[in-house]
């Protein structure tokens, strides 16, 4: 039997497992209606169905290239209490927070939710009255730093809060590798963030239109052992076909 005719093929098999899975790449962002309680955070479309989001401009890039623009995917509710606020990362795991729609590659992602980012704007000023640039960090229900950093305009008389989410998207498909995914929001008010914070405390709850941007951000891939140990087998063949060629030529 030609030992090399087993080597090659064995070599070739032994590299293609080794190689990685890609990570996922690019951004895409999205709007819709946020509520927002001391304890939870709710979504709503641009037509008020619930843990819905739509799919806005800018056009998607990269993995999500394909995702129509004003599509529509799902969006978790949550509760502070089971998601905490700030700690350490990851705070916890909330698979298939977010979903995305087809036909292309992203209808097999989802988000697993991790992390909510705790604002750091302070509570100096959420209670004084409005005037302009003023900031604040309102605390969440459990008494803590929540996640929303207000600002008040130049003006003093409209406002916006911005906050930060972190997580995995994770691939059911296996062509993508689990990629960690930042996503920015913000919403924008016509009136102070003191106005804001009263609605908040009369009604218990406050909704307003958002906007966020998500990003992957991909990670140089470090063979694990296993793989070293693949490559070192591959070479190895390559080692023992070169020596039983010069055997051969040696006996002849």
């Amino acid at each position: 039997m030609n030992v090399r005719f087993l080597l090659v093929p064995g070599l070739f098999i032994t590299l293609s497992c080794a190689l990685p899975a890609a990570s996922i790449t690019g951004s895409f962002s999205i709007d819709g209606s946020v509520t927002v309680s001391p304890n939870s955070i709710s979504w709503t479309d641009n037509s008020s169905i619930a843990d819905m989001y739509v799919v806005g401009p800018p056009a998607p890039t990269g993995t999500w290239s394909t995702m129509a623009l004003n599509s529509e995917g799902t969006v978790q509710p949550l509760n502070l209490t089971s998601e905490p606020v700030g700690g350490t990362y990851p705070a916890f795991n909330f698979p298939d927070w977010m979903t995305f729609p087809g036909p292309g590659p992203q209808s097999t992602i989802t988000i697993t939710l991790q992390y909510i980012y705790q604002g750091y704007e302070g509570q100096a000023a959420c209670g004084a009255s409005p005037a302009p640039d003023q900031v604040c960090t309102p605390l969440a229900g459990n008494g803590k730093p929540g996640p929303f950093n207000l600002s008040n305009s130049a003006s003093g008389t409209t406002s916006s809060a911005t906050f930060t989410f972190e997580g995995l998207a994770v691939d059911s498909s296996g062509t993508y590798s689990p990629t960690e995914v930042i996503g920015q929001y913000s919403a924008n008010f016509s009136t102070p963030y003191q106005t804001v914070l009263a609605d908040l405390a009369a009604n218990g709850s406050v909704t307003n239109t958002y906007a966020a941007t998500w990003t992957a951000v991909p990670t140089t891939t470090t063979p694990e052992p296993d793989t070293m140990q693949l490559f070192g087998i591959g070479f190895g063949l390559c080692a023992a076909a070169v020596v039983c060629r010069r055997l051969k030529h040696a006996r002849s």
